[in-house]
């Protein structure tokens, strides 16, 4: 049984940046196949800068909280730092562990994100 943290249970019931852009400059979907959680990222970047992100996710609380804090963690950064960014950094987005088992659903927002700016 996984015990979600407060930070986690609060993205997951109150998700930020949780409805599509609709003038994207950059977006993609990712799909976790081990579980069937899916997400969809639009972007809007000016100058090389993140300004406006939606991170729809339907899936688990990992997925769905993980999706709300990458948007926030996003927003007014460059795409070069952001496509710095590892595994590691995204975790380290909120304060306690992540099982091994629910790593993929942590990192399944950022993943699509990524896509999404390497286009």
């Amino acid at each position: 049984m996984d015990v979600f943290s407060e930070e986690i249970l609060y993205h997951y019931k109150h998700p930020q940046c949780s409805a599509p852009l609709i003038s994207p400059t950059y977006e993609a979907t990712g799909e976790n196949v081990s579980c069937g959680d899916m997400v969809s990222v639009t972007l809007s970047c000016d100058h090389d800068t993140v300004h406006d992100v939606g991170i729809v996710v339907s899936g688990c609380a990992i997925s769905t909280a993980f999706g709300s804090l990458v948007a926030l963690a996003v927003k007014g950064r460059t795409r070069e730092e952001v496509l710095s960014w590892d595994d590691a950094h995204i975790l380290s987005l909120v304060d306690g562990e992540v099982s091994p088992a629910r790593k993929n659903c942590a990192f399944l927002a950022f993943r699509a994100l990524r896509k999404a700016l390497l286009k």
